[in-house]
């Protein structure tokens, strides 16, 4: 059995990183200059990143339209031109790695996690991390791992491996913003920046070469539809056996992820392949708490009897425990 970790803002929250939306904005002077794109987000107040990229989204399709944003987005200025927005977003994309590279110097690892990615340092075990920070190869112990890891989004100030801020369209809305034949709203579309590396190429390659069934654990990441495009990817694959959110804040928490799941494998009106995708994902019982960095005793005993569970699944011994708890 192989299975695939799927990595989110989520994990670097547990680790008691400010690395929100709202820790991002409250970093920032109030006063940055000639940054129409951040005058807007304060003004809506948006709480998640995954909100942002829609909003940004919403702009490409009408930066100009003041009776829009007036009345849609409550700001009462216009964008001047697209390449004006695209340079306000590259602006906050800057700040952003730039607040995140000092964040991340603040990690303190967790002994639970150094655990849980020890007992999974195989070459069947794929880690694929959907920050921009550091965090994991913190615990990969650096050429010692025998783990794939996949930084999907981007690193800090990597030319090699760029950051990926922006917003996963569709195929209609892709389109729509295509045809207007304007550089400056395709920019930062998540199909194409996606085509800047190999990430993407490198996950389909374990996907199809892979033998095995493949699990999937989701450790942070709320599964929006901001990463819709990677997430069906995976979700809807045939070798995927399960699905596992590891849930922040009991059944609601849990709940929230799953619904965003439910979004994330529409495959647009083929209700036989969603129903399908869907049934892979594991119920609450089936799943365990996020383990934070203040987590209480019986939360970390609660979560490494958890991952006992998935190493003899991933060893594939379940079916043969089955087999001899039978007989006694």
């Amino acid at each position: 059995m192989k299975t695939i970790f799927v990595i989110g803002n989520g994990f670097d929250l547990a680790h008691g990183l400010k690395t929100s939306y709202n820790h991002f904005m409250s970093s920032l002077k109030s006063d940055i200059p000639q940054n129409r794109l951040l005058s807007l987000l304060r003004r809506n107040k948006p709480d998640y990143w995954s909100e942002i990229e829609y909003t940004y989204f919403k702009l490409l399709n009408a930066y100009d339209d003041k009776q829009f944003i007036v009345k849609s987005l409550k700001f009462d200025s216009i964008f001047r031109s697209s390449k004006e927005l695209d340079e306000n977003f590259e602006h906050i994309k800057e700040l952003l790695q730039n607040y995140l590279l000092n964040e991340q110097n603040e990690l303190k690892l967790i002994d639970c996690y150094s655990k849980l990615f020890s007992a999974f340092n195989d070459e069947d075990t794929l880690i694929l991390d959907f920050n921009y920070t550091d965090t994991i190869y913190k615990y990969l112990n650096g050429k010692g791992s025998r783990i794939e890891h996949i930084k999907i989004h981007g690193e800090l100030m990597s030319v090699d491996n760029p950051i990926i801020f922006g917003y996963a369209a569709n195929v209609e809305e892709a389109k729509v913003l295509s045809d207007k034949n304007d550089e400056y709203l395709m920019k930062n579309i998540k199909k194409l920046r996606y085509l800047l590396t190999d990430n993407e190429l490198l996950l389909k390659k374990y996907l199809k070469e892979s033998l095995d069934s493949i699990d999937v654990y989701i450790l942070g990441h709320s599964c929006g539809v901001s990463d819709r495009l990677i997430l069906h990817e995976l979700f809807t694959h045939n070798k995927v056996n399960s699905i596992t959110p590891f849930y922040f804040g009991e059944m609601d928490g849990f709940l929230k992820t799953v619904i965003n799941i439910d979004r994330v494998i529409d495959d647009y009106g083929k209700i036989e392949q969603k129903e399908k995708s869907f049934a892979k994902l594991n119920n609450y019982k089936q799943s365990t708490t996020m383990l934070q960095h203040n987590s209480t005793n019986t939360n970390i005993d609660e979560f490494m009897k958890f991952v006992d569970t998935m190493k003899a699944k991933h060893n594939n011994k379940l079916s043969s425990i089955g087999m001899i708890s039978s007989f006694l």
